[in-house]
């Protein structure tokens, strides 16, 4: 792949935060099995090791997503491998901004790492790191879940009664993992390796285009990927899962509140 493809479309041609909503709702309504995924400086890590960022750095998001960081290489590796087959499977993929690319070689290596290893096509819809704030900033959720049969959750916060009763959807399975070691949850079982290879196994999706909410972190991509094989639309929501349980992990702003979709009950679109 020539890397002018990348420049020209990855980093140029995004697409906001409204046409991410119609093309994802067009996919539900379709039933298309699909991934969305966002990609941050955890992600870039992952993705450069072992040429463009190294174990150090490696080491630090594995301690901050598991709380501990002595892997082997090989483990660090299967992370780079599974996260490359998850955006290369991916319809969807957030990259960061051009002004945090350009602020910190953290952000950089994404960039950087993309266009190594030739990973963004054409077909990619490409948009924002952070498209699942955006879309909540907008109360864009609803349109998305609404009145769905069944959603798919996995997180480390069990949110399975609000979205039950805020999108009116019957059914939500929760897939409870460890959450990152600051902000870990109540499950006790180490996110990787143990529940990680448990959910390779156990992820069920119950109907060809099935929504799964994933907020995961760099195992989300590789479950979203899976999702997406199983027939099921995958949308990686990452700490959303986290404001919307008032867990203050990322940020505290009152926009992102679970109650800002039962206040304002009806929305248009102008006023999203």
């Amino acid at each position: 792949m020539d890397n002018s493809i990348l420049k020209d479309t990855a980093f140029q041609d995004r697409k906001n935060a409204f046409e991410v909503f119609y093309n994802l709702k067009q996919r539900i309504d379709n039933k298309e099995p699909s991934s969305l995924i966002r990609l941050g400086d955890g992600e870039g890590t992952i993705l450069g090791f072992p040429d463009l960022a190294s174990r150090a750095r490696v080491n630090s998001f594995f301690n901050t997503w598991y709380g501990k960081f002595d892997f082997p290489d090989d483990i660090a590796m299967l992370h780079h491998n599974n996260l490359k087959l998850a955006i290369s499977n991916a319809d969807t993929i957030g990259l960061p901004r051009v002004k945090q690319l350009n602020k910190s070689p953290n952000w950089a290596v994404v960039e950087e790492g993309l266009l190594q290893h030739r990973l963004v096509k054409r077909e990619h819809l490409i948009t924002d790191a952070a498209i699942h704030r955006y879309l909540t900033f907008s109360l864009q959720y609803r349109g998305l879940l609404e009145g769905q049969t069944f959603l798919g959750l996995i997180s480390c916060r069990d949110l399975t009664s609000e979205l039950s009763s805020v999108f009116k959807i019957p059914e939500v399975k929760h897939y409870s993992i460890q959450g990152e070691s600051k902000y870990p949850g109540l499950d006790e079982q180490p996110h990787f390796p143990d529940r990680f290879y448990e959910l390779e196994q156990t992820i069920e999706v119950p109907h060809r285009g099935a929504i799964f909410l994933v907020g995961a972190g760099v195992l989300g991509k590789t479950y979203c990927h899976w999702i997406k094989e199983r027939g099921g639309i995958a949308i990686d929501i990452g700490s959303i899962c986290d404001a919307w349980a008032s867990v203050p992990s990322r940020t505290k702003h009152p926009i992102h509140k679970l109650e800002r979709y039962r206040e304002t009950p009806k929305i248009t679109l102008e006023e999203a």
